[in-house]
C-alpha cells in the first residue's frame, strides 16, 4: 500500500511550506510521483534564505601586499572625466613595495574605480534605475538601465560613503553624517540634483571610521563605526545606531537606537541589511552586529598590512565585541588573521 497517496493535497502543502532547503524539497517531490506532480519544481512558500560570506580563493589568505591602481595617462590621452566613460584608458597597477606595474585595459579595470552601486528594483524590469558611488572623491553617479552612459549627481557633493534605495527614493550619507534624497524624477533628468534631509545626529563621530545605511523593519538606520587604525592590525572600537524619524508637517530627526531587540545587522563592503532572530536558524542572535573589514585603505601604504583584518560579532546588550567564527584554514586557527580581499556578506536565493 502507498502511504503516500493518503496524505491530502492541503497537508502536503503545508509540509512543503516548512522545507528550508532546497536539497529537502527535491527529496520531498521525491517520494512519489504524485507528490512530484502536485509539488512544482520551484516552491510556492519561499523562506529567507540565511546570509553567507563570500571568500577569497584559498591561495589568496596570506598577510602579503596588495596592489594599488592609479590611472596613467597614456601620450593620446588628456584627462579622465567621468563623463568620457566608455572610452579606452590605460591603466597602471603599481605594487607597492616593488618598482614594477603592469597595465590593463579600462575594461577589465572598471570595477576598481565603482566604491558601490544599488539598483531600485530587479534588473529585468523595464524602469530599474541606478545609483553609483564612484572613485572621482566618493561622488555620486545615476542612470537608467539601457542608457548610453551615467550621469553625475550635481551640487559639487562628494565624499558619500553609503548609499540605498528606500521608500522609492535613493537615500545617500556622506562621511560627515549628511543624508540626501535624489527621487526617481531626479535621476530621469538631464542634470540630477540631490535634495539634503538632515545633518548628522547627536554624538556622530565619523572621523576614522565607515557609516553605513541599513533598512530595518521597515526603518531607515545609519550605523556609525567606530574604527581604530594601526600599521599593522585595524580594530573596530564601537558601534552607535541611529534611526531617521520623518514627520508629516516637521523636519526630520534623528533618535539614537540603544537596543535591536531581535533585529541583527549584517554590514561590510557591499550592500548591508537586517534580519530577525525568528527567521534565521542557527547561530545567528537578536541585538548583534556582524561585521567584516571594509575599509581597504588602499592609497595609505603605511596601513597595507591592517587591511582584510577587522571582522567580528558585536553584542549591543553588553558592547563586547566576539570572534566572528569563519571557516579558515587549519594554520590560522587561534590567531588574526588577514583575509584579503575581504570576505562579504552575500544573500544567497534559497531556491
Amino acid at each position: 500500500m502507498d502511504w503516500s497517496m493518503d496524505l491530502t493535497e492541503d497537508l502536503l502543502d503545508e509540509i512543503a511550506s516548512r522545507i528550508g532547503s532546497h536539497a529537502d524539497y527535491v527529496r520531498l517531490r521525491a517520494v512519489s510521483p504524485a507528490w512530484r506532480t502536485f509539488l512544482p519544481k520551484l516552491p510556492r512558500h519561499q523562506h529567507c534564505a540565511s546570509p553567507g560570506l563570500m571568500f577569497p580563493m584559498r591561495n589568496t589568505y596570506c598577510d602579503c601586499d596588495c596592489d594599488a591602481f592609479n590611472l596613467f595617462m597614456a601620450n593620446d590621452v588628456l584627462e579622465y572625466n567621468p563623463e568620457r566613460i566608455g572610452m579606452e584608458y590605460s591603466v597602471r597597477s603599481i605594487w607597492l613595495q616593488k618598482d614594477t606595474s603592469k597595465f590593463f585595459s579600462l575594461a577589465k579595470m572598471k570595477n576598481y574605480f565603482i566604491e558601490k552601486f544599488v539598483l531600485s528594483s530587479s534588473p529585468t524590469e523595464k524602469n530599474c534605475l541606478a545609483m553609483a558611488i564612484f572613485r572621482d572623491c566618493n561622488k555620486l553617479a545615476c542612470c537608467r538601465l539601457g542608457d548610453e552612459g551615467w550621469k553625475n549627481v550635481e551640487g559639487g557633493l562628494c565624499h558619500f560613503q553609503d548609499i540605498i534605495y528606500f521608500n522609492g527614493k535613493f537615500y545617500a550619507l556622506s562621511i560627515l553624517g549628511r543624508l540626501f534624497i535624489v527621487s526617481n524624477a531626479e535621476v530621469e533628468a538631464s542634470s540630477p540634483m540631490p535634495t539634503f534631509v538632515i545633518g548628522p545626529p547627536d554624538g556622530f563621530s565619523c572621523s576614522s571610521g565607515k557609516v553605513y545605511l541599513v533598512e530595518s523593519s521597515g526603518e531607515l538606520l545609519m550605523v556609525d563605526r567606530g574604527i581604530k587604525l594601526g600599521s599593522i592590525n585595524k580594530n573596530t572600537l564601537k558601534f552607535s545606531i541611529f534611526k531617521l524619524n520623518v514627520y508629516p508637517n516637521s523636519l526630520p530627526t534623528w533618535s539614537k537606537v540603544m537596543s535591536l531587540g531581535d533585529r541583527m545587522l549584517f554590514l561590510g563592503q557591499g550592500e548591508s541589511f537586517s534580519f530577525s532572530s525568528r527567521d534565521l536558524p542557527g547561530p545567528w542572535k537578536g541585538n548583534h552586529i556582524y561585521f567584516t573589514d571594509d575599509h581597504v585603505l588602499l592609497g595609505n601604504p603605511k596601513y597595507q598590512k591592517a587591511a582584510g583584518s577587522d571582522y567580528g560579532v558585536f553584542n549591543l546588550e553588553d558592547e563586547c565585541f566576539q570572534t566572528l567564527p569563519l571557516p579558515l584554514p587549519a594554520e590560522y586557527k587561534g590567531r588574526r588573521t588577514r583575509i584579503w580581499p575581504p570576505p562579504i556578506w552575500i544573500l544567497p536565493n534559497s531556491f
